[in-house]
């Protein structure tokens, strides 16, 4: 129900039978006044009392109690109280220049102006606009059946023979070249019917221990002493061996030891101090303190005694007084038997085996 009320003034108006949906218009040349010269509305929509709280058309809202809340409650963000401009805390005209050649998401990344060159961007490859497939120009699905374990391999073995499109070396797989094979190994018809290393349970030795002279011989304290030994093939070292004819007195505890070195002068493997040990006649296994996977090749075990007295070491000759005959047409470098300058407290990480002097001490020694 619409009640239309027009005339000069509204003075005690009451507007009967009206329920909720009762609107009142009033003709806006009625002046309505609160509590002024004019009554009062006694009653709208069945509710009575003086009209208070409206808002005032000439205040523009500058009358409203909260304009944060009415904001808020006309569901307006931030940007409704940011002026246009182009420095923070101010909003972008929709013509802002800086807009120019932005990128649309309804497009889709179609108006990119190089579809090449984002891809570039991103780091993408080759393969990023390939479909999967099973021919030339695609890329293989994860559970394509071509790369199962099962699939038998294309035959190329005649691509890496010798005169193939790809042969394989013997250095590009750790092999022995046929002049350095010559010169290491040893037929087993050679060895006849004798004792080899493998026959005592050794890996190699210096030579047969039952060559060794009656008497053995001492080192000089302060000097690393290197025997020579070959391996005819790779092997796992992780203890080196000799033979007390007589135990040492009063050896210095930290500097008597063994060790390995390849033929670069590299020390592949150390003991512990041997002090006590070598403070008793018998034959030493002396265990490296890790255990070096050596290739085919010569090496050298290092022995380094102080003290006052040195144990005496199984030998074989000692003919001569520096260059005996187990260092027979070997040059510096290459020696068989040979010692350090004096002095020496520990077994460096490495050494260089041109400036080790050729030895009479032609000790015997092993690996294992």
């Amino acid at each position: 129900m619409i009640i239309q009320v027009t005339g000069d003034g509204l003075d005690g108006l009451t507007v009967v039978g009206a329920t909720q949906y009762t609107t009142v218009q009033v003709d806006t040349a009625i002046n309505i006044n609160n509590g002024g010269g004019g009554g009062a509305v006694d009653s709208v929509n069945g509710r009575t009392g003086a009209v208070t709280g409206l808002l005032d058309a000439a205040s523009n809202l500058a009358d409203l109690t909260d304009a944060a809340a009415a904001r808020s409650n006309l569901g307006l963000g931030e940007a409704a109280t940011r002026s246009v401009g182009t420095a923070s805390g101010t909003v972008a005209a929709g013509d802002d220049s800086r807009l120019t050649g932005a990128v649309q998401k309804a497009s889709n990344l179609a108006d990119l102006t190089s579809a090449s060159a984002a891809r570039t961007n991103l780091g993408l490859g080759g393969a990023a606009t390939l479909n999967v497939g099973t021919t030339t120009g695609t890329v293989a699905a994860g559970d394509d059946s071509r790369l199962a374990n099962a699939r038998t391999p294309t035959a190329h073995a005649a691509s890496h023979a010798s005169g193939g499109s790809d042969p394989v070396t013997p250095a590009a797989i750790g092999a022995l070249t046929q002049a350095t094979a010559d010169g290491l190994y040893t037929s087993i018809a050679a060895y006849g019917n004798l004792w080899t290393p493998t026959d005592h349970g050794l890996t190699a030795w210096s030579f047969d221990p039952a060559a060794c002279t009656t008497t053995g011989t001492t080192l000089s304290a302060g000097y690393i002493y290197l025997i020579g030994i070959v391996l005819r093939q790779a092997a796992a070292i992780s203890k080196v061996g000799v033979v007390l004819g007589a135990a040492g007195s009063g050896l210095t505890s930290g500097q008597c030891l063994a060790g390995l070195y390849d033929a670069a002068g590299t020390r592949r493997g150390i003991t512990a101090d041997q002090s006590t040990a070598w403070a008793s006649a018998g034959s030493k296994t002396m265990s490296l303190t890790g255990s070096y996977s050596a290739a085919a090749g010569r090496y050298y075990v290092a022995l380094l005694v102080n003290g006052t007295t040195s144990p005496t070491f199984a030998c074989g000759s000692t003919l001569g007084a520096n260059f005996t005959p187990g260092n027979a047409n070997l040059a510096a470098g290459s020696y068989r038997f040979c010692r350090s300058a004096s002095g020496q407290t520990s077994l460096p990480t490495s050494i260089t085996l041109s400036g080790y002097t050729p030895d009479a001490n032609n000790v015997w020694a092993a690996v294992s």
